[in-house]
């Protein structure tokens, strides 16, 4: 081969990233990257999030993909992210997909820590209604006595009819899940009051938010720091409800100025900080 230019694995880079590759089930593509004796790339290597190839071809159901890295040596239990690549197809439903993980020793009961609801994979084919899927993780010897952070075992994920889900007290508002205000589950919002069992923290003074208010990007009521809503975000499992908002000391020695906000003004935070 004579130079650089001329390597497969560079020309399929120009049309999509190894990752794009084996979500779309490319396996020509994904076997340009991996066979290349120029790039290196370990069959393990992990996008920004965490997530490998596997946890995507899995995800989508591509099964050629997956049984080729899988022969290739991918690490089947991988969960950089926090999640593995049997969470990941169970809760999609791809059904092919979860027996070749099992095939190749998957752990089925291993939690999803990505978003500390510490869901097995049973859980998540539960809680999408994956009845095959379900009967495959307990044929597999999945352990049907666990409990996701919640306390909910997995018969207690399965979607249930509208009338059900009011007598649990849980109702749909936005793309938030929230609680009604008689629920012994959550913790509320300190912008709309709405009771999450999913919360998330602002970047300045860790004030509780929903999801929804979070991508709102507001002033936060406190210190007045905007945080631009970010690609990824950090979100934890909601603990007992809060009544009231956090209470935070004032900090005495601060700038009577107008909080400056922005990665591009650390000269001007310094500034402000060598007049107090």
């Amino acid at each position: 081969m004579g130079s650089s230019e001329e390597c497969p694995c560079r020309r399929s880079l120009l049309r999509k990233s190894i990752f794009t590759a084996a979500q779309d089930g490319d396996l020509k593509h994904v076997q340009a990257f991996f066979e290349c004796s120029k790039a290196h790339l370990h069959v393990d290597f992990t996008d920004d999030f965490g997530y490998t190839s596997l946890h995507y071809a899995a995800q989508w159901n591509r099964t050629l993909v997956v049984e080729y890295l899988l022969k290739k040596g991918a690490t089947v239990d991988s969960r950089v992210c926090g999640a593995t690549a049997l969470h990941r197809a169970a809760f999609r439903g791809s059904k092919a997909c979860v027996e070749l993980l099992v095939a190749y020793g998957a752990d089925v009961n291993l939690p999803d820590e990505s978003f500390g609801d510490q869901k097995t994979a049973l859980h998540k084919a539960a809680s999408q209604g994956h009845e095959e899927i379900v009967q495959l993780m307990i044929k597999a010897g999945a352990d049907m006595t666990l409990k996701d952070a919640f306390g909910l075992g997995y018969d207690e994920c399965i979607p249930q009819t509208i009338d059900d889900r009011s007598k649990r007290n849980i109702c749909q508002e936005d793309d938030a899940i929230v609680l009604k205000e008689d629920a012994t589950l959550g913790v509320r919002c300190s912008r709309c009051q709405q009771v999450c069992i999913v919360i998330v923290r602002n970047h300045c003074c860790r004030l509780v938010e929903c999801e929804a208010c979070y991508d709102k990007g507001l002033p936060c009521p406190i210190c007045g720091t905007v945080s631009i809503p970010a690609t990824s975000i950090d979100v934890e499992p909601a603990i007992p409800i809060q009544t009231t908002m956090p209470t935070h000391t004032k900090v005495t020695n601060r700038s009577s100025t107008k909080p400056i906000v922005g990665l591009l003004n650390i000269k001007k935070r310094k500034e402000t900080i060598k007049s107090t």
